[in-house]
């Protein structure tokens, strides 16, 4: 997006069914556009390339979006479900209820995937007692390793 000439050695049909096809999955006309022009002349700076990229990828889910810099993204991204933010911006937080709903929610498809009885009542109890994000996540089964990315939620 900075330099452009990306659709040179295309003919324009090809582009404009690219734009066509980012209409059809929900993504609105205009954003679409843009994008692509941004590709094919080039010309932006960073701001303004992550503000095309913002406007084509997020702009149907709402209006309030933000830029935010890597500083400011959780490290731990085992509760990124439960990230959280206030409509007023600020720093991103774990939404404890959320967070406590995907742990129950990973031991259950741990217990059923390993065939194991965990006494999935317990460790429910457990879990509602979990007052940080880093105590809930050590909530595993001591004999089970813990995985080192999240597992699926189902």
């Amino acid at each position: 997006m900075k330099t452009g000439g990306w659709w040179d050695q295309y003919p324009k049909r090809v582009s404009l069914a690219q734009v066509s096809r980012q209409v059809e999955r929900g993504i609105p006309h205009w954003a679409a556009q843009r994008f692509f022009d941004a590709l094919g002349d080039g010309g932006l700076d960073e701001h303004e390339a992550l503000t095309v990229l913002r406007d084509r990828d997020c702009s149907y889910l709402g209006t309030a979006h933000e830029i935010v810099g890597v500083a400011g993204i959780p490290r731990d991204r085992w509760f990124r479900d439960a990230w959280r933010r206030s409509h007023n911006g600020g720093p991103i937080y774990i939404d404890m209820p959320a967070a406590r709903r995907i742990q129950f929610a990973r031991l259950r498809h741990h217990a059923s995937s390993a065939g194991a009885d965990l006494q999935l009542g317990r460790w429910k109890e457990r879990i509602k007692r979990a007052e940080t994000p880093e105590t809930l996540r050590t909530l595993w089964p001591s004999d089970r390793r813990l995985p080192s990315h999240a597992p699926p939620v189902a």
